[in-house]
């Protein structure tokens, strides 16, 4: 994977590795079905995640007021962003 540079609150600057295109999919009952699609970046020392950002998306299956539907998305979203701010780790600090 490619090393980026990520700063944190503090000033400093870690190097991350980024994975993108993680996906992962939830039944939650009654016909509804969570999708989750993001991207997280880890520190390139330890490993740690430093960013994670992803999008949650709502589908759903089944029957209501007479139609049928298969995986039907109807515009119900979430956007995620989570960030390291401060950690005592050895990070892979940039020089």
């Amino acid at each position: 994977p490619e090393t980026h540079t990520y700063r944190l609150d503090d000033g400093r600057e870690v190097r991350v590795n980024c994975q993108e295109g993680l996906s992962g999919e939830a039944e939650e009952g009654e016909g509804w079905t969570t999708v989750y699609e993001g991207t997280a970046c880890y520190d390139v020392r330890t490993g740690m995640m430093v960013t994670l950002s992803y999008t949650k998306k709502w589908l759903f299956t089944g029957e209501y007021e007479g139609q049928s539907y298969d995986r039907a998305f109807f515009g119900d979203t979430e956007v995620y962003e989570l960030e390291l701010v401060s950690t005592n780790a050895e990070l892979a600090f940039s020089q």
